[in-house]
């Protein structure tokens, strides 16, 4: 899981082999993505991290792979997960 740049909780679901975003509540707020091994299908998340560029990275146990997801140009804010915030060092 993790905690979204406007306080949201993303996380995989086993069931619909998608990404999916909660609100603090648990509300339902937005998902993506679909079971395959296409690239840009999900099978099995185990992991999933965001760089300071908002990129996403997603580890499968069943698909034996890590992806790497750039949002595009433009991209709706309310669906990307977070930018992590710069070191203080770079």
């Amino acid at each position: 899981m993790l905690m979204g740049g406007d306080g949201s909780l993303w996380g995989s679901d086993a069931g619909t082999f998608a990404l999916v975003k909660w609100d603090l509540n648990g509300k339902f707020q937005y998902r993506w993505g679909f079971l395959g091994d296409a690239e840009g299908a999900l099978f099995a998340v185990h992991g999933m991290s965001v760089d300071q560029e908002g990129n996403l990275y997603v580890a499968e146990t069943s698909g034996g792979r890590a992806q790497k997801f750039r949002p595009k140009q433009g991209a709706d804010p309310a669906k990307l997960i977070a930018r992590l915030p710069t070191p203080a060092w770079q």
